[in-house]
């Protein structure tokens, strides 16, 4: 019983949170100055046409953020 509680837990708090990162990225998307270009630019800032762990990991800590694995 306990697994099945913990299981269903589990799924509600993704489920909340897949609803939070939604609602987030619509009221990113709906900003007068967002661009994907310019964010996906933002973030490949060697220009390598793709974002990779390392790129990424240099945006995040450039917005102040230590990404772990």
């Amino acid at each position: 019983m306990r697994v099945e509680r913990a299981m269903s837990q589990l799924i509600f708090k993704e489920v909340k949170l897949h609803l939070k990162a939604e609602n987030i990225k619509r009221s990113l998307e709906s900003s007068y100055d967002f661009s994907v270009r310019a964010a996906f630019k933002a973030i490949d800032d060697w220009n390598y046409n793709y974002i990779d762990k390392q790129n990424l990991k240099r945006f995040l800590r450039s917005m102040g953020h230590l990404a772990s694995k």
